[in-house]
């Protein structure tokens, strides 16, 4: 398998176990395994993006099912969310919302070095305002223009419904 699909995919696959899981050990695992059967399997997988991620994501959600059928997965999940009442948009809108993050964060990393870490600390890492000014020691009014820089670029470079999306999950947060 090439590295570097393991290293563009595995944060974003294994993000999408997690929000099903909510077990991060689990998550990281059942992603493995997904790769792995990539990897047994890619000759029978159309090497085109699409079809890579469609495999990783149905294999994560396979995985997940044959461990709960196995009684494998804490309880904790299942109060946290009813799998067997959940139909397949549920799925879609966690694949969605990943495809959304890995645009967003490719937007990102075409910002200016100092932007690029206000937007990451702010939005990825969820971090007030305060710790940025304490982390990055820099002003309040810097991390506002960085953020309103940050967000205009997005705005500007990516799908008008996703931008929609994103727009949501921020004020949300």
């Amino acid at each position: 398998m090439d590295k570097s699909l393991y290293d563009t995919y595995y944060k974003y696959v294994c993000f999408y176990a997690y929000q099903l899981i909510g077990n991060r050990s689990l998550a990281e695992d059942v992603t493995q395994d997904a790769f792995l059967a990539y990897l047994q399997n890619s000759h029978k997988v159309s090497s085109e993006t699409k079809a890579i991620k469609s495999f990783l994501y149905s294999s994560v959600r396979n995985r997940i099912l044959n461990l709960y059928k196995k009684g494998k997965i804490e309880e904790r999940y299942w109060e946290k969310i009813s799998f067997l009442e959940s139909d397949s948009s549920d799925y879609e809108r966690l694949i969605i919302y990943n495809e959304l993050l890995e645009q967003i964060e490719k937007l990102v990393s075409q910002l200016p070095p100092m932007c690029q870490q206000v937007m990451r600390l702010s939005f990825f890492e969820g971090l007030s305002n305060q710790e940025i000014i304490e982390k990055l020691d820099i002003s309040i009014n810097t991390i506002k223009t960085h953020r309103k820089r940050g967000i205009k670029y997005i705005q500007n470079n990516l799908d008008p419904e996703l931008f929609a999306i994103f727009l949501l999950s921020i004020i949300n947060y």
